[in-house]
């Protein structure tokens, strides 16, 4: 587990769950004024880039706040973006299900700044979900699904650090269906035919050669789920 002034990660959980649907605490320890606290922006907007990066038009990403207290609700948080004491601007809060916006900045600017909550953290918690979500269609360009392997690796490497080295390497999709499945890939050279096994999983290594020609994937039904495997 590694750790820093008022931003807790585990970085293994980052690196063996991030775009897979990974749920990442950020809780500030500095107080602000009398009361809430204050995130360093720049640990946030590190994440907030990494993800925004992503190629794959199946990843999605959505921060929400999490009330842990029954004191309060959604109307009653204020979240600021400060620098040096300042409030630069106020960011709106879904009251229908606390999820916020929040730029990106250059890393040199992020650095200079800090979000600002009016509640402690044992009341309330920023969270940044990103996940995978099934195709809207039973047919895919095979470039765009397995960008999420591109994707993951590149998270990887950036938030991993040192530990890159020691990471898993994402080079397989692993399709989860609801009932018995295939997946149909017509390339030039063969087409590639891959039936579910008994636990309705299939399994289909990245190809470079496939990457660049580029066919359509066709499923004779849509994914429950798609997980990057290594």
């Amino acid at each position: 587990m590694g750790s820093t002034e008022g931003f807790i990660v585990d970085r293994e959980l980052i690196v063996r769950r991030l775009l897979l649907g990974f749920l990442l605490v950020i809780v500030g320890t500095q107080p602000a004024a009398s009361e809430g606290r204050e995130i360093e922006y720049g640990k946030i907007n590190t994440l907030l880039s990494t993800v925004s990066q992503s190629k794959s038009p199946l990843i999605e990403s959505q921060i929400k706040l999490e009330i842990l207290s029954k004191e309060i609700s959604y109307d009653e948080i204020k979240v600021w973006i400060v620098e040096d004491n300042r409030i630069l601007n106020e960011i709106p809060v879904d009251m229908t299900n606390g999820t916020i916006k929040l730029p990106v900045f250059k890393e040199a600017r992020a650095k200079q700044l800090a979000l600002r909550l009016n509640q402690d953290k044992d009341s309330l918690v920023l969270n940044l979900n990103a996940s995978i979500k099934s195709p809207s269609s039973t047919v895919m360009p095979y470039r765009d699904l397995f960008l999420i392997i591109e994707d993951f690796n590149n998270v990887t490497k950036k938030l991993a650090g040192a530990m890159y080295l020691f990471a898993p390497k994402m080079s397989s999709l692993k399709f989860r269906f609801d009932k018995p499945a295939t997946i149909e890939i017509p390339a030039n050279k063969k087409n590639y035919r891959y039936e579910t096994d008994t636990d309705l999983v299939i399994e289909v290594k990245i190809s470079s050669r496939l990457m660049k020609e580029n066919p359509t994937v066709t499923f004779s039904v849509i994914p429950a789920s798609i997980e990057p495997i290594d």
